[in-house]
């Protein structure tokens, strides 16, 4: 009985590691995507010289 306790015990934190790694990841996904959108809506933030008549910013 303790053996399958045990096996139940590692399996669960096996899935554990798994599910911390698919968040960790998708919570990169995700800053990545919104500091692409900033990027693109509110170019602005990143350069305060930034204009939008030029339609391009300074590197």
């Amino acid at each position: 009985k303790l053996d399958k306790i045990n096996f139940i015990i590692d399996d669960l934190r096996k899935k554990q590691v798994e599910t911390t790694q698919a968040l960790q990841s998708g919570t990169e996904q995700l800053s990545q995507l919104t500091a692409a959108a900033i990027m693109d809506l509110y170019p602005e933030i990143l350069d305060p010289e930034y204009d939008p008549k030029k339609k391009k910013q300074k590197v």
